[in-house]
């Protein structure tokens, strides 16, 4: 069942030619059908390859890796910055992003990738106090994402309390003569 189409050329643009006369032949490149068309490359797309997780003094910084195009910084959006409570998130969003990896987890800092259309999602996660800060993710040679932590200060133990007032002194001794 194919679908047959008819034109027929009623008149000419040619100088001289009248209505009745016929119309010349004209070849025309033959159709092709999508079947037939040579395959396009997929367009490259950035990849999360790997995260590393180092630690230097108090400070804890994870490196996303990726492949692909370039990242640019204005796609990073802080969802939540509070580690402190144990958890922090942001969102990189470029379309037809991707990642290879779920988790990776050191030194104490656990960084998660769930991967949505448009977008990849990382969550940040530590023991509750483990933290107390972390900087805004940005964008390393346009190839990897950078997140630096700040680990909490152990608190400070009390000073201990004053030592106790000395004990009064004993009461003089008596200097009436006894009775008898």
């Amino acid at each position: 069942a194919g679908i047959v189409l008819a034109v027929v050329l009623v008149g000419s643009e040619e100088p001289g030619a009248s209505p009745t006369s016929p119309a010349r032949p004209t070849t025309t490149a033959p159709a092709t059908t999508t079947a037939e068309r040579e395959p396009t490359p997929a367009a490259a797309r950035p990849v999360v390859e790997d995260v590393a997780i180092r630690k230097q003094g108090e400070t804890v910084k994870a490196t996303i890796r990726t492949s692909g195009p370039k990242l640019d910084g204005s796609r990073l959006v802080v969802r939540d910055g509070a580690i402190a409570d144990g958890e922090a998130s942001f969102v990189l969003w470029k379309s037809r992003v991707a990642t290879r990896i779920g988790r990776r987890a050191s030194n104490g800092l656990t960084v998660s990738v769930a991967g949505r259309p448009s977008r990849l999602i990382f969550t940040l996660s530590a023991a509750p106090g483990a933290f107390s800060e972390m900087s805004a993710p940005s964008i390393a040679g346009g190839t990897s994402v950078e997140v630096s932590l700040t680990e909490a200060q152990a608190p400070q133990p009390p000073p201990p309390p004053p030592p106790p007032p000395p004990p009064p002194p004993p009461p003089p001794p008596s200097t009436t003569p006894g009775i008898g």
